[in-house]
Protein backbone atom coordinates (compact mmCIF):
# COMPACT_ATOMS: atom_id res chain seq x y z
CA UNK A 1 0.00 0.00 0.00
CA UNK A 2 2.81 2.47 0.83
CA UNK A 3 3.88 1.98 -2.68
CA UNK A 4 0.71 2.46 -4.13
CA UNK A 5 0.52 5.68 -2.08
CA UNK A 6 3.67 6.89 -3.89
CA UNK A 7 3.06 6.51 -6.88
CA UNK A 8 -0.56 8.16 -6.03
CA UNK A 9 1.38 11.04 -4.86
CA UNK A 10 3.19 11.73 -8.20
CA UNK A 11 0.55 11.30 -10.22
CA UNK A 12 -1.34 14.49 -7.59
CA UNK A 13 1.75 16.46 -7.47
CA UNK A 14 2.04 16.73 -11.34
CA UNK A 15 -1.49 18.01 -11.65
CA UNK A 16 -0.18 20.43 -8.70
CA UNK A 17 3.36 21.63 -10.42
CA UNK A 18 1.62 22.23 -13.80
CA UNK A 19 -0.23 24.96 -11.95
CA UNK A 20 2.42 26.08 -10.41
CA UNK A 21 6.22 25.87 -11.05
CA UNK A 22 8.85 26.43 -8.55
CA UNK A 23 10.73 29.43 -8.47
CA UNK A 24 14.06 28.00 -7.55
CA UNK A 25 16.73 25.84 -9.12
CA UNK A 26 16.30 22.48 -9.14
CA UNK A 27 19.69 22.19 -7.57
CA UNK A 28 18.72 23.92 -4.42
CA UNK A 29 16.62 22.96 -1.20
CA UNK A 30 14.17 24.99 0.51
CA UNK A 31 16.34 27.10 2.76
CA UNK A 32 14.88 25.65 5.79
CA UNK A 33 16.01 22.05 4.55
CA UNK A 34 19.74 22.88 4.21
CA UNK A 35 22.84 23.23 6.53
CA UNK A 36 26.20 24.11 4.71
CA UNK A 37 28.84 21.52 5.97
CA UNK A 38 31.52 23.77 6.05
CA UNK A 39 34.92 22.56 8.33
CA UNK A 40 34.86 24.28 11.50
CA UNK A 41 31.34 23.13 11.30
CA UNK A 42 32.04 19.17 10.86
CA UNK A 43 32.28 18.49 14.84
CA UNK A 44 28.66 19.92 15.29
CA UNK A 45 27.33 18.15 12.62
CA UNK A 46 28.87 14.53 13.14
CA UNK A 47 30.65 14.88 16.50
CA UNK A 48 34.46 14.55 15.26
CA UNK A 49 35.87 11.95 17.48
CA UNK A 50 35.90 8.04 16.75
CA UNK A 51 36.30 6.07 14.06
CA UNK A 52 37.61 8.08 10.34
CA UNK A 53 36.59 7.59 7.21
CA UNK A 54 39.68 7.02 6.30
CA UNK A 55 39.96 3.01 7.96
CA UNK A 56 37.55 2.09 5.17
CA UNK A 57 38.59 1.14 1.86
CA UNK A 58 38.17 4.33 -0.14
CA UNK A 59 36.70 5.53 -2.91
CA UNK A 60 34.93 8.73 -2.24
CA UNK A 61 37.70 10.69 -0.33
CA UNK A 62 39.26 11.05 -3.84
CA UNK A 63 36.77 12.82 -5.12
CA UNK A 64 35.32 14.18 -1.74
CA UNK A 65 38.40 15.51 0.34
CA UNK A 66 35.67 16.42 3.01
CA UNK A 67 35.08 12.56 3.75
CA UNK A 68 38.47 12.09 4.42
CA UNK A 69 38.50 14.78 7.67
CA UNK A 70 35.52 13.11 8.76
CA UNK A 71 34.93 10.65 11.99
CA UNK A 72 31.76 9.23 13.55
CA UNK A 73 31.97 9.10 17.19
CA UNK A 74 31.88 5.89 19.01
CA UNK A 75 27.71 4.76 19.64
CA UNK A 76 25.90 1.44 19.47
CA UNK A 77 23.73 3.00 16.22
CA UNK A 78 24.92 1.60 13.45
CA UNK A 79 24.09 3.75 11.10
CA UNK A 80 26.94 6.11 11.60
CA UNK A 81 28.64 2.61 10.29
CA UNK A 82 26.27 2.05 7.62
CA UNK A 83 26.78 5.71 6.32
CA UNK A 84 30.90 5.57 6.21
CA UNK A 85 30.42 2.06 4.32
CA UNK A 86 27.79 3.24 1.75
CA UNK A 87 29.20 7.20 1.26
CA UNK A 88 32.94 5.78 0.62
CA UNK A 89 32.63 2.48 -0.33
CA UNK A 90 29.29 1.19 -1.32
CA UNK A 91 29.53 3.85 -4.11
CA UNK A 92 31.81 3.05 -6.12
CA UNK A 93 30.77 2.73 -10.29
CA UNK A 94 27.47 3.73 -9.52
CA UNK A 95 24.92 6.08 -10.70
CA UNK A 96 25.18 7.39 -7.21
CA UNK A 97 28.37 8.86 -7.11
CA UNK A 98 27.29 12.44 -6.36
CA UNK A 99 25.87 11.69 -3.63
CA UNK A 100 28.61 12.54 -0.57
CA UNK A 101 28.72 16.11 -0.92
CA UNK A 102 24.70 16.37 -1.23
CA UNK A 103 24.39 14.61 1.70
CA UNK A 104 26.81 16.53 3.77
CA UNK A 105 25.08 19.50 2.81
CA UNK A 106 21.24 18.53 3.76
CA UNK A 107 19.57 18.36 7.04
CA UNK A 108 19.58 15.87 9.14
CA UNK A 109 16.24 15.08 9.20
CA UNK A 110 15.14 16.04 5.59
CA UNK A 111 14.21 13.40 2.87
CA UNK A 112 17.59 13.00 1.80
CA UNK A 113 19.03 12.70 4.36
CA UNK A 114 16.65 9.83 6.05
CA UNK A 115 16.53 8.43 2.59
CA UNK A 116 20.50 7.52 2.46
CA UNK A 117 20.40 6.07 6.10
CA UNK A 118 17.55 3.72 5.17
CA UNK A 119 19.95 2.64 2.21
CA UNK A 120 23.14 2.44 3.99
CA UNK A 121 21.55 0.65 6.67
CA UNK A 122 20.76 -2.03 3.75
CA UNK A 123 23.60 -1.93 1.85
CA UNK A 124 25.79 -2.79 4.95
CA UNK A 125 23.05 -5.45 6.23
CA UNK A 126 23.97 -7.16 2.90
CA UNK A 127 27.48 -6.88 2.94
CA UNK A 128 27.46 -8.14 6.43
CA UNK A 129 24.61 -10.60 5.48
CA UNK A 130 22.79 -9.15 8.66
CA UNK A 131 19.40 -10.49 8.50
CA UNK A 132 18.39 -8.20 11.61
CA UNK A 133 20.05 -5.11 10.28
CA UNK A 134 17.95 -5.53 7.06
CA UNK A 135 14.87 -5.70 9.18
CA UNK A 136 16.11 -2.20 11.17
CA UNK A 137 16.65 -0.60 7.28
CA UNK A 138 12.95 -2.04 6.22
CA UNK A 139 11.49 -0.03 9.33
CA UNK A 140 14.11 3.03 8.25
CA UNK A 141 12.58 2.56 4.80
CA UNK A 142 8.94 3.18 6.04
CA UNK A 143 10.04 6.52 7.75
CA UNK A 144 12.08 7.46 4.56
CA UNK A 145 9.07 6.85 2.18
CA UNK A 146 6.53 9.11 4.55
CA UNK A 147 8.85 11.81 4.19
CA UNK A 148 9.30 11.59 0.09
CA UNK A 149 5.86 11.87 0.12
CA UNK A 150 5.45 14.77 1.85
CA UNK A 151 8.05 16.48 -0.20
CA UNK A 152 5.82 15.07 -3.51
CA UNK A 153 3.08 16.82 -1.98
CA UNK A 154 4.59 20.21 -2.45
CA UNK A 155 4.76 22.16 -5.96
CA UNK A 156 7.94 23.82 -5.01
CA UNK A 157 10.01 20.76 -3.04
CA UNK A 158 8.87 17.66 -5.85
CA UNK A 159 11.13 19.01 -8.28
CA UNK A 160 14.11 20.11 -6.61
CA UNK A 161 17.19 17.62 -7.33
CA UNK A 162 17.12 16.47 -3.71
CA UNK A 163 14.00 15.20 -4.41
CA UNK A 164 14.26 12.96 -7.10
CA UNK A 165 17.38 11.16 -5.45
CA UNK A 166 15.56 9.93 -2.64
CA UNK A 167 12.89 8.48 -5.21
CA UNK A 168 16.40 6.99 -7.07
CA UNK A 169 17.31 5.74 -3.60
CA UNK A 170 13.89 4.08 -3.09
CA UNK A 171 14.42 2.31 -5.68
CA UNK A 172 17.84 0.84 -5.00
CA UNK A 173 16.86 0.08 -1.73
CA UNK A 174 14.59 -2.30 -3.16
CA UNK A 175 17.15 -4.11 -5.09
CA UNK A 176 19.19 -4.36 -1.79
CA UNK A 177 16.24 -5.92 0.11
CA UNK A 178 16.12 -8.08 -2.81
CA UNK A 179 13.14 -11.03 -1.80
CA UNK A 180 12.52 -12.93 -5.28
CA UNK A 181 12.51 -12.74 -9.15
CA UNK A 182 9.37 -10.45 -8.77
CA UNK A 183 10.90 -8.27 -6.37
CA UNK A 184 11.40 -5.76 -9.58
CA UNK A 185 7.77 -5.06 -9.44
CA UNK A 186 8.54 -2.43 -6.11
CA UNK A 187 11.47 -1.28 -7.90
CA UNK A 188 9.43 -0.46 -10.34
CA UNK A 189 7.23 1.85 -9.26
CA UNK A 190 10.19 4.37 -7.87
CA UNK A 191 11.17 4.20 -11.68
CA UNK A 192 7.51 5.32 -12.62
CA UNK A 193 7.45 8.15 -10.12
CA UNK A 194 11.09 9.31 -11.23
CA UNK A 195 9.62 9.11 -15.14
CA UNK A 196 7.45 11.54 -13.25
CA UNK A 197 9.38 13.97 -12.04
CA UNK A 198 11.52 14.17 -14.90
CA UNK A 199 8.34 15.27 -16.76
CA UNK A 200 7.57 18.03 -14.23
CA UNK A 201 11.45 19.46 -13.79
CA UNK A 202 11.23 21.01 -17.19
CA UNK A 203 13.96 22.37 -19.09
CA UNK A 204 15.60 23.54 -16.03
CA UNK A 205 16.65 20.76 -14.97
CA UNK A 206 19.17 20.48 -17.72
CA UNK A 207 20.80 23.73 -16.14
CA UNK A 208 23.37 22.33 -14.13
CA UNK A 209 25.58 18.98 -14.71
CA UNK A 210 24.04 17.81 -11.82
CA UNK A 211 20.42 17.92 -13.65
CA UNK A 212 21.81 16.09 -16.56
CA UNK A 213 23.51 13.15 -14.54
CA UNK A 214 20.06 12.64 -12.53
CA UNK A 215 18.09 12.63 -15.94
CA UNK A 216 20.39 9.91 -17.91
CA UNK A 217 20.07 8.33 -14.76
CA UNK A 218 16.48 7.47 -14.69
CA UNK A 219 16.44 7.49 -18.47
CA UNK A 220 18.63 4.38 -18.09
CA UNK A 221 16.36 3.00 -14.98
CA UNK A 222 12.96 3.81 -17.53
CA UNK A 223 14.72 1.57 -20.39
CA UNK A 224 15.97 -1.59 -17.50
CA UNK A 225 12.57 -1.35 -16.38
CA UNK A 226 11.05 -1.80 -19.82
CA UNK A 227 13.47 -4.24 -20.66
CA UNK A 228 12.25 -6.55 -17.48
CA UNK A 229 8.67 -5.95 -18.28
CA UNK A 230 8.80 -6.66 -22.33
CA UNK A 231 7.68 -3.41 -22.74
CA UNK A 232 8.96 -0.96 -25.92
CA UNK A 233 10.40 2.08 -24.48
CA UNK A 234 7.23 5.04 -23.70
CA UNK A 235 6.90 7.31 -26.46
CA UNK A 236 6.46 10.04 -24.00
CA UNK A 237 9.84 9.70 -22.95
CA UNK A 238 11.26 9.49 -26.16
CA UNK A 239 9.82 13.06 -26.79
CA UNK A 240 11.15 14.38 -23.34
CA UNK A 241 14.64 13.14 -24.54
CA UNK A 242 14.78 14.51 -27.72
CA UNK A 243 14.18 17.70 -26.16
CA UNK A 244 16.62 16.93 -23.89
CA UNK A 245 19.37 15.85 -26.38
CA UNK A 246 19.68 19.27 -27.57
CA UNK A 247 21.56 20.37 -24.35
CA UNK A 248 23.42 17.56 -24.40
CA UNK A 249 26.96 16.04 -26.05
CA UNK A 250 25.63 13.58 -28.42
CA UNK A 251 29.24 12.29 -28.69
CA UNK A 252 28.73 10.95 -25.71
CA UNK A 253 29.19 7.08 -25.50
CA UNK A 254 26.60 6.91 -23.07
CA UNK A 255 23.69 8.52 -25.51
CA UNK A 256 24.86 6.50 -28.06
CA UNK A 257 24.30 3.26 -25.78
CA UNK A 258 20.76 4.17 -24.64
CA UNK A 259 19.71 4.39 -28.51
CA UNK A 260 21.45 0.64 -28.66
CA UNK A 261 19.61 -0.32 -26.03
CA UNK A 262 15.97 1.33 -27.03
CA UNK A 263 16.02 -0.56 -30.42
CA UNK A 264 16.69 -4.25 -28.37
CA UNK A 265 14.05 -3.07 -26.08
CA UNK A 266 11.25 -2.70 -28.63
CA UNK A 267 12.38 -5.66 -30.32
CA UNK A 268 11.84 -7.59 -26.94
CA UNK A 269 8.81 -6.20 -26.68
CA UNK A 270 7.86 -7.20 -30.32
CA UNK A 271 8.50 -10.64 -30.12
CA UNK A 272 6.78 -11.08 -27.05
CA UNK A 273 3.23 -9.17 -28.41
CA UNK A 274 1.02 -11.44 -30.03
CA UNK A 275 1.97 -9.97 -33.48
CA UNK A 276 5.27 -11.08 -32.75
CA UNK A 277 7.71 -10.45 -36.06
CA UNK A 278 8.26 -13.60 -38.79
CA UNK A 279 11.59 -15.62 -37.97
CA UNK A 280 13.62 -13.91 -41.05
CA UNK A 281 12.47 -10.58 -39.53
CA UNK A 282 13.59 -10.94 -36.50
CA UNK A 283 17.22 -12.32 -37.51
CA UNK A 284 17.21 -9.10 -40.02
CA UNK A 285 16.53 -6.47 -36.86
CA UNK A 286 18.84 -8.41 -34.50
CA UNK A 287 21.55 -8.11 -37.38
CA UNK A 288 21.01 -4.49 -37.78
CA UNK A 289 21.65 -4.15 -33.77
CA UNK A 290 24.69 -5.96 -33.64
CA UNK A 291 26.14 -3.48 -36.71
CA UNK A 292 25.06 -0.97 -34.89
CA UNK A 293 26.73 -2.52 -31.33
CA UNK A 294 30.02 -3.13 -33.75
CA UNK A 295 29.60 0.57 -34.78
CA UNK A 296 29.36 2.08 -31.17
CA UNK A 297 31.99 0.18 -30.23
CA UNK A 298 34.78 1.39 -32.78
CA UNK A 299 33.42 4.78 -32.15
CA UNK A 300 34.38 4.58 -28.03
CA UNK A 301 36.65 7.62 -26.78
CA UNK A 302 40.32 6.06 -26.56
CA UNK A 303 40.11 6.47 -22.43
CA UNK A 304 37.65 3.15 -23.05
CA UNK A 305 40.21 0.83 -24.19
CA UNK A 306 40.94 -1.86 -21.92
CA UNK A 307 44.35 -4.25 -21.54
CA UNK A 308 44.20 -8.25 -21.70
CA UNK A 309 46.48 -9.18 -18.99
CA UNK A 310 49.32 -11.37 -19.40
CA UNK A 311 48.40 -15.28 -18.05
CA UNK A 312 50.91 -14.50 -15.18
CA UNK A 313 49.27 -11.11 -13.69
CA UNK A 314 45.57 -12.73 -14.18
CA UNK A 315 43.84 -13.84 -11.28
CA UNK A 316 44.25 -17.69 -11.02
CA UNK A 317 40.20 -18.13 -10.73
CA UNK A 318 39.77 -16.77 -13.93
CA UNK A 319 38.17 -18.47 -16.98
CA UNK A 320 40.82 -19.59 -18.87
CA UNK A 321 42.99 -17.80 -17.53
CA UNK A 322 41.66 -14.64 -19.18
CA UNK A 323 41.58 -11.03 -17.32
CA UNK A 324 40.37 -7.53 -18.57
CA UNK A 325 41.50 -4.70 -16.97
CA UNK A 326 39.23 -1.74 -17.34
CA UNK A 327 40.17 2.24 -16.69
CA UNK A 328 37.62 2.31 -13.88
CA UNK A 329 34.07 0.39 -13.26
CA UNK A 330 31.67 2.61 -15.11
CA UNK A 331 33.82 1.74 -18.16
CA UNK A 332 33.82 -1.93 -17.84
CA UNK A 333 29.91 -1.42 -17.29
CA UNK A 334 29.49 0.27 -20.11
CA UNK A 335 31.50 -2.71 -22.20
CA UNK A 336 29.57 -5.23 -20.55
CA UNK A 337 26.12 -3.16 -21.31
CA UNK A 338 27.15 -3.63 -24.96
CA UNK A 339 28.17 -7.36 -24.61
CA UNK A 340 24.79 -8.45 -23.20
CA UNK A 341 23.10 -6.60 -26.00
CA UNK A 342 25.04 -8.29 -28.72
CA UNK A 343 24.96 -12.07 -26.71
CA UNK A 344 20.90 -11.42 -26.51
CA UNK A 345 20.74 -10.60 -30.24
CA UNK A 346 22.80 -12.58 -31.51
CA UNK A 347 21.32 -15.95 -29.21
CA UNK A 348 18.08 -14.61 -31.18
CA UNK A 349 19.72 -14.93 -34.69
CA UNK A 350 20.80 -18.55 -33.43
CA UNK A 351 17.30 -19.44 -32.80
CA UNK A 352 15.36 -18.20 -35.47
CA UNK A 353 17.97 -19.12 -37.92
CA UNK A 354 18.10 -22.60 -36.83
CA UNK A 355 14.07 -22.90 -37.26
CA UNK A 356 14.71 -21.28 -40.46
CA UNK A 357 17.27 -24.05 -41.70
CA UNK A 358 15.55 -26.69 -40.58
CA UNK A 359 12.29 -25.43 -41.53
CA UNK A 360 10.15 -28.52 -43.48
CA UNK A 361 10.34 -27.12 -47.15
CA UNK A 362 8.14 -24.21 -47.77
CA UNK A 363 7.85 -22.32 -50.75
CA UNK A 364 7.72 -19.33 -48.70
CA UNK A 365 11.59 -20.39 -47.86
CA UNK A 366 13.88 -20.61 -50.90
CA UNK A 367 17.41 -22.90 -50.80
CA UNK A 368 19.21 -19.57 -50.86
CA UNK A 369 17.27 -18.61 -47.60
CA UNK A 370 17.92 -21.69 -46.52
CA UNK A 371 21.62 -21.68 -47.02
CA UNK A 372 22.27 -18.15 -45.48
CA UNK A 373 20.74 -18.97 -42.34
CA UNK A 374 22.55 -21.94 -41.64
CA UNK A 375 25.69 -19.36 -41.98
CA UNK A 376 24.17 -16.55 -39.49
CA UNK A 377 23.23 -19.29 -37.23
CA UNK A 378 27.62 -20.36 -37.16
CA UNK A 379 28.22 -16.52 -37.53
CA UNK A 380 25.86 -15.92 -34.20
CA UNK A 381 27.31 -18.66 -32.19
CA UNK A 382 30.86 -17.24 -32.85
CA UNK A 383 29.95 -13.66 -31.89
CA UNK A 384 27.73 -15.29 -28.67
CA UNK A 385 30.86 -17.07 -27.53
CA UNK A 386 33.00 -14.28 -28.00
CA UNK A 387 31.25 -11.80 -25.74
CA UNK A 388 30.50 -14.73 -22.75
CA UNK A 389 34.54 -14.85 -23.02
CA UNK A 390 34.84 -11.27 -23.08
CA UNK A 391 32.16 -10.92 -19.91
CA UNK A 392 33.86 -13.65 -17.94
CA UNK A 393 37.17 -11.77 -18.03
CA UNK A 394 35.90 -9.23 -17.17
CA UNK A 395 34.63 -10.13 -13.72
CA UNK A 396 38.13 -9.75 -11.96
CA UNK A 397 37.38 -5.76 -12.37
CA UNK A 398 34.79 -6.29 -10.13
CA UNK A 399 35.82 -8.70 -7.44
CA UNK A 400 37.84 -10.88 -6.03
CA UNK A 401 35.84 -14.49 -6.00
CA UNK A 402 38.64 -15.92 -3.72
CA UNK A 403 38.13 -13.10 -1.11
CA UNK A 404 36.56 -13.40 2.38
CA UNK A 405 35.03 -10.12 2.01
CA UNK A 406 34.12 -9.24 -1.95
CA UNK A 407 34.40 -5.15 -2.86
CA UNK A 408 30.83 -4.03 -3.10
CA UNK A 409 30.93 -3.56 -6.94
CA UNK A 410 30.53 -7.74 -7.38
CA UNK A 411 26.76 -6.68 -7.46
CA UNK A 412 27.78 -5.98 -10.70
CA UNK A 413 28.45 -8.63 -12.22
CA UNK A 414 25.78 -10.64 -11.58
CA UNK A 415 23.48 -9.20 -14.47
CA UNK A 416 26.48 -10.47 -16.95
CA UNK A 417 26.98 -13.90 -15.50
CA UNK A 418 23.28 -13.89 -15.29
CA UNK A 419 23.24 -13.26 -19.12
CA UNK A 420 25.96 -15.61 -19.75
CA UNK A 421 23.88 -18.78 -17.95
CA UNK A 422 21.10 -18.09 -20.00
CA UNK A 423 22.56 -17.69 -23.43
CA UNK A 424 21.05 -20.92 -25.98
CA UNK A 425 24.68 -21.59 -26.76
CA UNK A 426 26.64 -21.13 -23.31
CA UNK A 427 29.31 -23.62 -23.80
CA UNK A 428 29.19 -26.01 -21.07
CA UNK A 429 32.00 -25.30 -19.11
CA UNK A 430 31.49 -21.66 -19.12
CA UNK A 431 27.83 -21.99 -17.66
CA UNK A 432 28.82 -24.25 -15.06
CA UNK A 433 31.51 -21.73 -13.80
CA UNK A 434 29.24 -18.64 -13.54
CA UNK A 435 27.08 -20.99 -11.82
CA UNK A 436 30.13 -21.28 -9.47
CA UNK A 437 30.63 -17.51 -9.31
CA UNK A 438 26.65 -16.81 -8.78
CA UNK A 439 26.90 -19.65 -5.75
CA UNK A 440 30.11 -18.31 -3.99
CA UNK A 441 28.99 -14.47 -4.27
CA UNK A 442 25.47 -15.71 -3.16
CA UNK A 443 27.16 -16.98 -0.01
CA UNK A 444 30.22 -15.31 0.71
CA UNK A 445 28.53 -11.85 0.08
CA UNK A 446 25.37 -12.53 0.71
CA UNK A 447 23.41 -11.30 -2.21
CA UNK A 448 20.93 -13.06 -2.82
CA UNK A 449 19.99 -12.02 -6.15
CA UNK A 450 23.54 -14.06 -7.36
CA UNK A 451 22.29 -17.09 -5.54
CA UNK A 452 18.51 -16.87 -7.22
CA UNK A 453 20.00 -16.70 -10.51
CA UNK A 454 22.58 -19.48 -9.78
CA UNK A 455 19.28 -21.50 -9.26
CA UNK A 456 17.31 -20.35 -11.96
CA UNK A 457 20.28 -21.14 -14.56
CA UNK A 458 20.47 -24.52 -13.13
CA UNK A 459 16.88 -25.19 -13.35
CA UNK A 460 16.85 -23.68 -16.87
CA UNK A 461 14.47 -21.42 -15.59
CA UNK A 462 13.37 -18.14 -17.39
CA UNK A 463 15.35 -15.19 -16.24
CA UNK A 464 13.89 -12.74 -18.09
CA UNK A 465 10.98 -11.67 -15.81
CA UNK A 466 13.83 -11.33 -13.25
Amino acid sequence: MLDLYFHDETEDVSRKVNKKKASRPTSQEPEHNVREVKHQDEQSLMALKGTSFNSLPDVSCHHFPELCTMTVAPTPDVSFSAINFFLTSYLEGSNFDYLPPLYLRTSEHSPLAVTTKCVATASLAMDMNDSQLMNRARRQYADALALTNTALRSPESAILDNTLISILLLGLFETLAFEGRHSPDQWTVHTQGAAALIRLRGKQQFETPLGHRLFLQVANYIRISSAQQKRRVPREFKSIEDEAHTYMDLSNPVLGLAALTDAFTNLRADMESKSSPSHAKIVETCLEIDRQSILLIENFPPEYRYEVLEPSKAPTWTFRGVAHRYPNIRIALHWNAVRMIRLFTNGWIYTHSKIISRAEPDPAIDEVARSRAEIQQHAAKEVSHQMIFDILASIPQFTDLLSTSPSPSSRFVIWPLSAVGDSPVVPPEAKAYVISCLRLLGHVSGIRQAAKAADMIEESKDLEDW
